[in-house]
């Protein structure tokens, strides 16, 4: 997730009872791995985990098309809409 999505649901963090042991995660997007770093450096506070699960479908939906997009460099809409029905697509 982006830094935008964990300060938007900053409400929903828990605290982890300790981090992830490693210091860098390869396989995530460009984004992804600036907020896992700023996870592991405490920037939003202490051992800090949100759980994608906890945020609404629909906008978790969302979530998940952005960062498809950008792992493949793919437009599929322009990102000021959205689909047409989150149903269609087996969302809350």
């Amino acid at each position: 997730m982006d830094e935008a999505t964990l300060l938007a649901y900053r409400s929903l963090c828990t605290e982890e009872p300790s981090q992830h042991c490693a210091e860098d995660l390869p396989r995530l997007t460009k984004s992804e791995r600036q907020v896992y770093r700023g996870l592991k450096a405490q920037s939003w506070g202490t051992n800090l985990r949100l759980e994608q699960e906890r945020i609404h479908g629909s906008t978790r939906w969302r979530l998940l098309l952005r960062l498809w997009q950008e792992m493949y460099s793919l437009e599929l809409w322009p990102t000021n809409s959205s689909p047409r029905h989150n149903n269609e697509y087996g969302c809350d």
